[in-house]
């Protein structure tokens, strides 16, 4: 069998965005949709200002890092599900056949886990950041900070989860790979929260976390297309 093409100009895209719709439709009603990940990251964060102590000076210096850890930690959990449901239901081989390559779906799912999980999530950065000692007015930066390490978290743990997808114990398979690919989201928002807290620009290191989420969705959809490839063999 062959894929079929779009029939237009602009009918990959409309697919696309049809694509994103759907599966960010999906993410959201299923496994707690928005709740469960801003419910852990609150839970993370609030941990880590206890773990830290009462020390005012200690709890600035480890918030940055500690907010970027947390938020990750609620992308990490999501991983699972981004593959598994299609894989159950047979869905592989028809989005294979269908008219937008692999990597396009992957790159789509991505974004759409990303928009319906861990962008409402975002809402709850800047009290999760007070949280850990960052003053008030590093409250907007932390927003936009979480929102746009969303899709570059989501996109870095794409491939160990389309791997893990209908494997035994494929939850601990993406533990130990999908954290290392993490980490490079994870540095840049930190330093852009460290940046904030001390009332320096964030635009710099917005943006090299932007670039670096950039590469991820393009790497990880790659990636992520070849190994659902792999279930098709």
């Amino acid at each position: 069998m062959t894929r079929p093409q779009p029939t237009k100009a602009g009918g990959a895209g409309r697919a696309f965005l049809h694509l994103v719709a759907r599966e960010a439709r999906t993410a959201w009603e299923g496994g707690g949709g928005a709740a469960t990940p801003a419910a852990v990251f609150l839970s993370a964060a609030a941990l880590m200002a206890f773990a830290v102590g009462a020390d005012a000076e200690r709890l600035a210096a480890a918030g940055p890092g500690a907010l970027a850890f947390s938020f990750a930690l609620a992308a990490l959990l999501g991983f699972e599900q981004l593959y598994q449901g299609d894989l159950e239901a047979g869905a592989i081989e028809p989005l294979a056949l269908g008219p937008l390559p692999l990597e396009l779906v992957a790159a789509a799912k991505i974004l759409a886990r990303a928009a319906a999980t861990l962008a409402p999530a975002a809402l709850v950065a800047p009290f999760a950041a007070i949280l850990l000692g960052l003053p008030a007015s590093a409250a907007p930066a932390a927003f936009l900070t979480a929102l746009l390490a969303g899709p570059a978290l989501v996109a870095a743990g794409a491939a160990p989860a389309a791997l893990a997808a209908g494997r035994p114990r494929g939850g601990l398979l993406i533990a130990v790979t999908a954290p290392p690919l993490m980490a490079s989201p994870v540095i840049f928002a930190a330093g852009a929260l460290r940046a904030a807290a001390l009332g320096e620009p964030v635009a710099a290191p917005l943006l090299l976390l932007s670039a670096s989420g950039l590469a991820a969705l393009v790497i990880g959809s790659i990636a992520a297309a070849a190994a659902l490839r792999l279930h098709l063999e």
